[in-house]
C-alpha cells in the first residue's frame, strides 16, 4: 500500500498527516450582512465552521463533502454543484437563480462567483471570513513518502516554498481543477 502524506487541513484515514497550513479567522461583523439574504453560499467546510450561529436559509455548497459538513452542522443544505469548483457553483447558480447571496469565504477566494453575479445583477454580500497563512510544521523523511496529496494552491505553494526540488520517486495528486492547475505550475 503506498505510503501517501497529506498537507491538507483534513486528512483521510491511512494517510500521513502534516498539514503545512493553518487558518487564521478574520474580524467580522456578519449579522447584520446575514439577514439581508436569500440564500447561503460556502465554498469550503471551513467557513462552515467558523460561522456562529446556523441561519436557516437554503444553503448552496461548492461540493459534496461541504454540502454533507452543512448538513451534520445543522445547516438547511438544500443544493450542491455538480463541478465541484467555482464555475460549477455558477452553473447551479444560473438553475436556481437566487435572489440574493451571502458567501462567507477565503480572504483568497477566486472572483469567479463574484464576477457572475455582478454580470447576473444577484446581490452578493462577501464576508471574508478567514485568510491561510503556512504552519510550520516540519516534514516526515519524503524518501518514505510514495506521493503527496494537495487539497488547495496553498498546500501546493507551501511544499514546493519548502521543498523546491523533492524526490524523484514521488508522485503528486491534487484535489480539484484549481488545485491541479497550481501543482502543474510547480512541476512543468
Amino acid at each position: 500500500m503506498p505510503k501517501i502524506l497529506h498537507v491538507g487541513l483534513r486528512a483521510q484515514e491511512g494517510m500521513i498527516h502534516c498539514p503545512l497550513i493553518q487558518i487564521k479567522p478574520l474580524p467580522v461583523d456578519w449579522e447584520e450582512s446575514l439577514s439581508k439574504t436569500s440564500h447561503l453560499l460556502f465554498t469550503s467546510q471551513t467557513a462552515l465552521e467558523l460561522m456562529q450561529v446556523v441561519p436557516q436559509e437554503p444553503l448552496i455548497a461548492v461540493g459534496r463533502k461541504t454540502f454533507a459538513a452543512a448538513k451534520r452542522l445543522g445547516f438547511n443544505a438544500q443544493y450542491v454543484a455538480e463541478d465541484e469548483t467555482q464555475e460549477g457553483v455558477v452553473a447551479l447558480l444560473e438553475k436556481i437563480r437566487p435572489e440574493s447571496l451571502f458567501w462567507p469565504r477565503s480572504a483568497r477566494a477566486r472572483g469567479v462567483i463574484k464576477k457572475f453575479c455582478d454580470e447576473a445583477q444577484i446581490p452578493l454580500i462577501e464576508l471574508p471570513l478567514y485568510d491561510v497563512e503556512e504552519r510550520l510544521t516540519p516534514l516526515p523523511d519524503l524518501e518514505r513518502v510514495d506521493e503527496v496529496y494537495f487539497t488547495s494552491p496553498s498546500t501546493v505553494n507551501v511544499f514546493f516554498k519548502r521543498v523546491p526540488k523533492p524526490p524523484q520517486h514521488l508522485k503528486f495528486r491534487a484535489i480539484g481543477e484549481v488545485t491541479s492547475l497550481a501543482l502543474e505550475r510547480q512541476i512543468g
